[in-house]
């Protein structure tokens, strides 16, 4: 008999729940136009739904002279900020309370003469925003062993972390950071719901044959999940939608696991779990029939 285990922790957290209700709103309630500059959430579904729906995904700020901004969950840069409020464009602040709260911190940390080093991904659009705030001197560490990049110079360093990092990863760079600067000042910024959710993914990739991570394919937080579920589970696949199901993977396993990132809506989920299923059935009455 198989078994299909679900995450208790699935589907929008509470940042993405929160950006995609006043973008909808917004559209909903505006008779100008309604724009984000670049996707509002890594999940390409989403973001088509909501383009359909009137909300336009831009590049680049001077695409826009009137209408209103949303600004993405994942925040934007003081210098695109600025450039919004030169050409006085409504906004609306969609962005994620737990990276306005990184933003504030990086401030705090550079008023009080800290070198600041931001543990991330340096190309995504969160790093970019922290780095806005954090000034010319900030370092960005991609991955532990780019510790030894970091120059002697620093004597005196304030740590952030992407806030979709995984725990354990951040401290084995700070136990490793620790040991080359003496004078450390550690803000732990990874939100409630990501630890929760690399908990809780850990806990049933132990106990399953077969886990699948459900999400947009540049979601960090969905990458990082699949990543932490691979360390114990190798039978592990991130995939976007339930058209990427391979059925000879379900083949002779007792045991699936799904969970998925935070941008992850329902009903992608629920296709999933439900072509899952489907599959179940038809080998079970296939079995029945050839017995």
């Amino acid at each position: 008999m198989k078994k299909i285990i679900v995450a208790k922790n699935i589907g929008f957290c509470y940042g993405v729940k929160r950006a995609i209700n006043l973008a909808e709103k917004t559209v909903n309630e505006t008779t100008e136009k309604v724009y984000t500059l670049g996707p509002i959430i890594h999940n390409p579904q989403v973001v088509q739904k909501l383009e359909k729906r009137g909300l336009n995904v831009i590049n680049d700020i001077n695409e826009i002279t009137n209408g209103t901004l949303i600004l993405r969950s994942h925040g934007i840069t003081i210098q695109q900020l600025n450039l919004i409020k030169e050409k006085k464009i409504n906004v609306i602040d969609a962005t994620c309370p737990f990276v306005k709260r990184a933003q504030n911190l990086v401030q705090e940390l550079k008023n009080d003469g800290y070198n600041i080093i931001i543990f991330g991904e340096k190309e995504h659009p969160e790093i970019q925003s922290l780095l806005s705030y954090a000034g010319e001197d900030a370092i960005v560490v991609e991955e532990i062993s780019d510790i030894k990049k970091i120059p002697g110079t620093v004597k005196k360093a304030g740590v952030i972390s992407q806030t979709t990092q995984s725990k354990e990863k951040l401290k084995k760079f700070i136990s490793k950071l620790s040991k080359k600067i003496k004078n450390l000042k550690v803000c732990n910024t990874i939100c409630a719901e990501t630890i929760k959710r690399q908990k809780e993914a850990v806990s049933i990739a132990r106990k399953v044959d077969l886990m699948f991570v459900i999400g947009g394919k540049n979601s960090a937080n969905t990458t990082r999940l699949a990543q932490i579920c691979k360390r114990v589970n190798r039978n592990t696949y991130h995939i976007e939608t339930s058209e990427e199901l391979d059925f000879n993977l379900l083949r002779n396993r007792s045991k699936i696991g799904i969970i998925s990132g935070a941008s992850t809506p329902d009903n992608v989920i629920d296709d999933v779990i439900d072509k899952i299923k489907s599959f179940i059935y038809i080998n079970k009455q296939l079995s029945n029939i050839f017995k």
